[in-house]
């Protein structure tokens, strides 16, 4: 992915846009599975399509609710279906638009970033219930996998 196309699509549609659990769209809000979704459909790639031959094929951006309670096994369930989304690749080797799989020890919970290039994140601001960027130094600690994930 090209970092500009990713910027521009970021800055464009997600930067500053509420954070609502359930959310599925700029109007409302996203939480992080219907932001993946979208994103990357926005950047011609179809989550549905790539995960439709995995285990995880029943999670969608709009029923994944039924299967999340927000429990620390339910975000395991979110690490397992994004890892099956691409390839892993070394942090060293991270690339704009990747996917980065987290995971926050203080709260026992997993979630989910995007590298956006030029060592800048996704980040979801609970305190304010936005979603907005921060510095990769930020998250680095937290990093389980990179994944990358590609049109073909």
């Amino acid at each position: 992915m090209k970092n500009r196309e990713v910027a521009d699509v970021w800055n464009k549609y997600y930067l500053g846009v509420p954070y609502k659990i359930g959310g599925q769209n700029s109007e409302e809000g996203y939480d992080c599975i219907s932001l993946i979704y979208t994103f990357y459909a926005k950047l011609g790639i179809d989550i549905y399509a790539i995960h439709a031959n995995t285990k995880y094929n029943y999670i969608t951006a709009k029923n994944y609710l039924e299967y999340w309670n927000g429990s620390n096994e339910d975000t395991e369930l979110i690490r397992d279906w994004a890892l099956s989304l691409g390839k892993q690749v070394d942090k060293a080797y991270r690339s704009t638009g990747d996917l980065l799989v987290c995971y926050y020890k203080e709260q026992k919970q997993w979630f989910l970033s995007i590298y956006l290039g030029n060592d800048l994140c996704s980040f979801i601001l609970s305190e304010l219930q936005k979603i907005t960027v921060c510095p990769y130094k930020i998250l680095e600690y937290t990093i389980y996998r990179v994944i990358r994930i590609s049109k073909d």
